[in-house]
């Protein structure tokens, strides 16, 4: 989307790995221009370009990202599944020789 010449908001939609299914993922909206619905308009026409191709769609945000969960719920998502995430621990120093 763009607004007086220049990006307002990103995404990106492909398939997702899964078969006959859409991803969107990744929606940003500059932090001046949040609140305005441009996060929503550009989700809904993701949504349509999607279904023109895909049987269904994945998308997913942070636990703590409101906002996106909020957008997901305006457009009848549901949540189906809930990701964990690691990191390895430090591995520790060898002895000097």
């Amino acid at each position: 989307m763009c607004q007086l010449g220049g990006a307002t908001a990103l995404a990106a939609l492909g398939a997702s790995g899964r078969p006959d299914t859409a991803g969107i993922d990744l929606i940003g909206v500059l932090p001046q221009r949040r609140g305005q619905g441009f996060g929503g308009r550009l989700h809904a026409h993701l949504l349509h370009l999607a279904a023109q191709t895909f049987g269904t769609h994945v998308g997913g945000a942070e636990a703590d990202n409101h906002a996106m969960r909020r957008l997901f719920d305006r457009h009848g998502a549901r949540l189906v599944s809930t990701q964990l995430d690691f990191s390895a621990a430090p591995i520790p120093a060898s002895p000097a020789p």
